[in-house]
C-alpha cells in the first residue's frame, strides 16, 4: 500500500501517483497487430516498442519456456487480449495492474504481486526534478544490491556512463515522502513518463552464479515511414488535449510547451519522445511574431531538457547571440516574467556567469508566477550550483523557493534502506 496522500504529494510534487492512461491499457484497441519471435524477451519488446502497450517484465528464472514461439496477427484487439495471448505461449507468468498506480507488471504466477521487488526504502523528504537514471535507479540498485540477497546487475553491454550520458533515461522525475518497495518507486518513475519501461531478468555470470539483471529500456520506435502509434495519440488526447486532426498539429504541440500548466508542458514533452521519428524539432523553434518567440522559447527549453543528458556540456546559446538574448530577456519580463527567469538562468548555466540572471532581478516574483515555473527551476537549479547560489540571493514569495528549499536541491542522498523486519 502506497502511505503518500495526495495532500502531502501536492504540497511539494504537482505530479500524480496515477496514470490513467496505463489504467486505460488493457481496454484500448489496437490495430494490425502482428508479432513473431520465439523469445519471450523479445516478444515482450515488440508489444512495448510496436504497440505502446507498456508493461514491466519481471522474471527472475530461467527456462526452457522463454523460447517458446510466440505468434500473433489480428486486425483488431485490445490490450487485454493481446497480453493474454502472450501468456498463453508463456503459461508460468500472469500480470497484474497495480491498483495504486495503473502500472501493468508481468510475473511468474508462483510469485505474489507484493513480492516482486519488494525491498522498502525510506525517502525522507519530497524530491523534484530528480535525472532518473542518475538520481533514482543507478542509487537504488546500489543500495538494494549490497543490503539483499538478490543480486541486480547493471544490464550487459550497457555501462553506466552509457545510462548516465543519455537524456533518454535521464528524464525528471518526482518523488513524494514515505516508505516505498523498489517496485513502488519504479512505478513512480513510469507514471512521469510512458516511454520508460523496466525489465529485471536473470543471467549466469561466469562463476555460474544466477543474478538479476535490471535494465531500464525505452519504447521509442524507429520505423521512419511508420504513423504515431495509436496509444501515443491516446496519450496526447488524454494527458493534453483533443487535436483538431489525426494526430497533434506542429502549432497545438508549440502551444502545449508554452501552457501554463507545467503538467501540460511536460506531458507535451513526453509525447514528442514517443513520437520522435515523426516530428522535426527544428521545426517548433521557428517564429513570426512575439507570441511565436515566447512560445519558441518555451519548446527550446523543453526540447534541451529532453534532449540532453543533465551533464551535457550542449551551449543553446552562442557568444555571438548573447547580447540579443539579454535583451529578449528585458522585453519577456513584462509579457512572461517565469520564462524570462528560466532563460536568464539557462543563459548563465552555459556560461557560467550568473550575472545574466540580474536581467530580471528587478521584477517581483508572485507566488502565482512561480507556480508556472517551478519544476523547471528546480530542474535547472538542481544542476548548476553557480544559478543555485545565485537564486539563494534573491528574494521570491514563494517558500518552495526561500534558500533552505533552493539549498535542499543539493541532496542526492534520497533513499535510506528500511529494516527488514519492517518490510
Amino acid at each position: 500500500m502506497l502511505t503518500a496522500t495526495a495532500g502531502t504529494w501536492g504540497s511539494a510534487v504537482e505530479s500524480p501517483i496515477s496514470s490513467r492512461w496505463d489504467e486505460s491499457l488493457l481496454n484500448c484497441e489496437l490495430h494490425d497487430v502482428s508479432i513473431e519471435s520465439n523469445d519471450m524477451r523479445r516478444a515482450w519488446q515488440e508489444m512495448g516498442k510496436k504497440y505502446l502497450l507498456r508493461c514491466n517484465l519481471y522474471a527472475d528464472v530461467i527456462s526452457d519456456s522463454d523460447s517458446t514461439m510466440f505468434s500473433f496477427k489480428k486486425k483488431i484487439t485490445t490490450g487485454k487480449e493481446l497480453i493474454q495471448a502472450f501468456l498463453g505461449s508463456y503459461p508460468e507468468y500472469t500480470y497484474t495492474q497495480s491498483p495504486e498506480t495503473g502500472i501493468i507488471w508481468i510475473h511468474r504466477k508462483i510469485i505474489p504481486f507484493k513480492s516482486v521487488l519488494p525491498q522498502k526504502v525510506s525517502v525522507k523528504a519530497a524530491a523534484l526534478q530528480i535525472p532518473m537514471y542518475q538520481g533514482i535507479f543507478e542509487p537504488l540498485i546500489r543500495l538494494l544490491a549490497s543490503g539483499y540477497p538478490i543480486g541486480i546487475s547493471y544490464p550487459l553491454g550497457m555501462s553506466p556512463e552509457k545510462y548516465n550520458s543519455s537524456s533518454v533515461f535521464n528524464y525528471y522525475v518526482d518523488l513524494p515522502a514515505g516508505e516505498y518497495t523498489f517496485r513502488d518507486i519504479l512505478d513512480f518513475c513510469c507514471v512521469q513518463n510512458p516511454n520508460q519501461v523496466f525489465a529485471f531478468t536473470p543471467y549466469v555470470t561466469r562463476n555460474h552464479e544466477v543474478l538479476i539483471e535490471g535494465t531500464p529500456l525505452d519504447l521509442s520506435y524507429r520505423n521512419p515511414v511508420a504513423p504515431p502509434r495509436a496509444l501515443a495519440i491516446a496519450y496526447w488526447e488524454m494527458e493534453v488535449g483533443k487535436t483538431t486532426d489525426d494526430v497533434p498539429s506542429y502549432g497545438e504541440i508549440v502551444s502545449a510547451l508554452a501552457d501554463s500548466s507545467p503538467q501540460i508542458r511536460t506531458k507535451a514533452l513526453r509525447f514528442l519522445e514517443l513520437t520522435a521519428q515523426n516530428y522535426d524539432r527544428n521545426d517548433l523553434l521557428r517564429t513570426k511574431t512575439v507570441d511565436d518567440l515566447r512560445k519558441a522559447d518555451w519548446a527550446m527549453l523543453g526540447l534541451k531538457s529532453i534532449t540532453f543528458s543533465p551533464d551535457s556540456n550542449f551551449e543553446m546559446f552562442t557568444d555571438e547571440h548573447v547580447p540579443w538574448v539579454i535583451q529578449s530577456i528585458s522585453n519577456m519580463v513584462e509579457i512572461d516574467p517565469g520564462l524570462a527567469l528560466l532563460v536568464s538562468m539557462e543563459l548563465a548555466r552555459e556560461k557560467k556567469e550568473p550575472s545574466f540572471i540580474d536581467c530580471v532581478a528587478g521584477h517581483k516574483f508572485t507566488e502565482a508566477e512561480i507556480a508556472v515555473i517551478k519544476p523547471d527551476v528546480y530542474r535547472i537549479a538542481r544542476v548548476s550550483k553557480l544559478v543555485r547560489d545565485k537564486l539563494v540571493q534573491m528574494t521570491f514569495d514563494a517558500p518552495e523557493l526561500s534558500p533552505a528549499s533552493l539549498r535542499d536541491l543539493e541532496n542526492t542522498n534520497l533513499f535510506s534502506l528500511v529494516p527488514r523486519e519492517k518490510n
